[in-house]
């Protein structure tokens, strides 16, 4: 498991080649980073985010370190412009906590509503097999 680790590493690559060392051969890796290079902003800065990924900056990480993806999975669509708006137009370090328990009161709802936007996740999920 490599979860909200490489969007912090000053070298994510270098992270991946020691992580790839631990894998056996037909071994999984899941990772869990955040995506969208045009969310990255005040809301990333404030977390400790160097970066943000798109799918294709992982494989091609991952692809000379003998894994192949073979799932991915978008995850807080929803989230997306939330995201955005705090990083960009608010220019907010963070979500305050009246904002958090509004969020966590409605995920149930929002998740329902998540697989139908056509945008991507917040964040991305990843299965990648060590060949």
């Amino acid at each position: 498991l490599c979860l909200n680790l490489l969007e912090a590493a000053e070298d994510p690559s270098a992270v991946l080649r020691d992580v790839a060392s631990t894998v056996k051969s037909n071994g999984n890796l899941v990772i869990l980073v955040p995506q969208g290079k045009a969310l990255y902003g005040s809301v990333d800065k404030g977390l400790g985010h160097k970066r943000r990924f798109a799918q294709s900056d992982l494989e091609a990480m991952l692809s000379p370190l003998g894994f192949k993806v073979e799932a991915s999975h978008q995850v807080n669509k929803i989230g997306a412009p939330m995201w955005w708006f705090a990083s960009k137009v608010l220019h907010r370090p963070r979500y305050s906590r009246v904002s958090l328990k509004i969020w966590d009161k409605a995920v149930g709802l929002l998740r329902l509503i998540d697989k139908l936007l056509p945008w991507n996740g917040v964040s991305l999920v990843l299965v990648a097999r060590k060949s």
